[in-house]
């Protein structure tokens, strides 16, 4: 396997996360037409502690699935379902007992809903991971595109009729039987199903959990952090302008992580190390986007509503802290296909250490800029830990990307002080910002035109044959 076709694996898993971000931002606004925000509110509660709960049951399991995959099939296949649904069935009764003591009384109707769900999504995850594990992201992204889809359909259905957050909710199981059903059946039809011995799901569960703390950091800043600045006394306005921000930083650096993903089955395929030019290509690819975004974060709010363009200086430093996140994110596939557990311990660690405690000082006094900010040194200190433990020469290519990065924003804005607030204005000084960045991005050598043409064929090619 060679670089490009790792980028070209990356890349459909890009736009797979690109799919389920923009389609659930189109099934939310459609939503919103036909039932009332109470029960929009419902049934995002329920969903997110189905969710939180999923993330944390999987315990880093992705990880040994993607490197495994591709040299033990069947075995690992039925390992993981099996260590999967013990885990889901411990999880269950906690899930009913939140959703009946802690909620409100009216939750008490999601239960069973819930369960499926959560069921439904901790299954699907394990064929999910082993089938990019042979790098079969294609096909990853037509089952979820067509998932969506049914999604968005049966969502609406339900909600017309009055179903309210229990068609929401069904509309989310309806999604979660078709993906698993897909994704199950197709990766035994290319795995195969056999069941390890103890001592081999004991392995699997130790490279599982050497992830954790870089899990459950995820989980605090992605998912959690959006309720703990609630218990901060944070408004719910505020709240909103802060979640808004961090899924446009998530998009922005999707592709980088994307890339890092399909490092791990690609590395362990060709028994090479490709982190290095993974990571060089992530960060030259992304630099232009995280330019644009620190140019002109008003008017890329304002796109979305304009009453999300006070969260202009939260967008800032969650888009700086894009790049040492795409370090981060390279370094621990890297560690992964290396099998270097004290690092990713280590990485994990540090992360989560640092964004908790950042996060209990900054919030109770700055509020939503000060989890942003939390979140920036947490990225930050793990990617300067990666980079210790890295090759020298990865640190020109960050210096290339940063330098770049910088220029384009200084250009970008001077364009924007000189035209005014004009909206043509504002995206001239974005394409400024951009175009000043990839140029530079090119006169460092950290890509060329040529290798850009390169990917964009292999990827041509790949979608052809699909």
């Amino acid at each position: 396997m060679t670089v490009d076709k790792i980028i070209g694996s990356g890349v459909f898993l890009f736009l797979d996360q690109l799919v389920f971000a923009l389609a659930g931002w189109i099934y939310w606004f459609v939503i919103t037409k036909f039932t009332t925000a109470s029960e929009i509110g419902q049934a995002t509660a329920v969903y997110s502690l189905i969710f939180l709960i999923s993330m944390i049951t999987q315990l880093g399991l992705e990880y040994p699935l993607l490197n495994r995959a591709s040299a033990e099939r069947s075995r690992i296949l039925g390992s993981v379902i099996i260590i999967e649904l013990a885990i889901t069935l411990v999880a269950i009764p906690i899930l009913i007992y939140l959703l009946n003591s802690v909620y409100p009384e009216s939750f008490q109707s999601f239960t069973w809903l819930a369960v499926g769900i959560l069921v439904l999504l901790n299954l699907n995850f394990v064929p999910r991971f082993a089938l990019l594990g042979i790098t079969e992201a294609k096909k990853i992204l037509v089952i979820d595109t067509i998932s969506t889809i049914i999604k968005f359909l049966a969502g609406l259905i339900f909600v017309t009729v009055g179903f309210g957050a229990s068609g929401i909710l069904s509309s989310f199981l309806i999604q979660a039987i078709v993906t698993t059903c897909v994704t199950l059946v197709l990766a035994i039809k290319l795995f195969g199903l056999v069941f390890g011995n103890r001592k081999y799901l004991a392995g699997l569960l130790k490279d599982g959990l050497v992830n954790m703390p870089s899990k459950l950091s995820a989980v605090l800043m992605f998912s959690l952090s959006v309720v703990l600045l609630a218990s901060f006394g944070v408004e719910t306005s505020d709240i909103g302008l802060f979640y808004i921000a961090l899924m446009i930083s998530l998009v922005a650096g999707s592709f980088a992580s994307s890339l890092a993903t399909m490092l791990i089955p690609g590395s362990s395929i060709s028994k090479i190390d490709f982190s290095a030019p993974s990571m060089r290509i992530g960060i030259s690819l992304t630099a232009p986007i995280i330019a644009a975004l620190i140019t002109s974060p008003k008017f890329i709010l304002s796109i979305i509503g304009t009453q999300y363009v006070a969260a202009e200086s939260t967008l800032i430093v969650l888009s700086i802290g894009i790049l040492p996140f795409c370090i981060m994110v390279n370094a621990i596939s890297k560690f992964n296909y290396l099998k270097d557990s004290r690092k990713l311990v280590l990485i994990g660690s540090i992360q989560l250490t640092i964004f908790v405690l950042f996060f209990f000082l900054l919030v109770p006094k700055y509020g939503i800029l000060g989890a942003a900010f939390s979140i920036l040194m947490a990225f930050t200190a793990s990617a300067i830990s990666s980079i210790l433990w890295s090759e020298p020469v990865l640190i020109k290519y960050i210096v290339g990307a940063g330098t770049a990065i910088i220029a384009g924003w200084l250009t970008g804005i001077t364009v924007g002080i000189i035209g005014g607030e004009g909206i043509l204005i504002q995206i001239s000084s974005i394409l400024t910002a951009i175009s000043v960045t990839f140029v530079l991005i090119l006169a460092v050598r950290n890509t060329s035109t040529s290798e850009i043409t390169q990917l964009i064929k292999s990827i041509t090619n790949n979608t052809a044959m699909s």
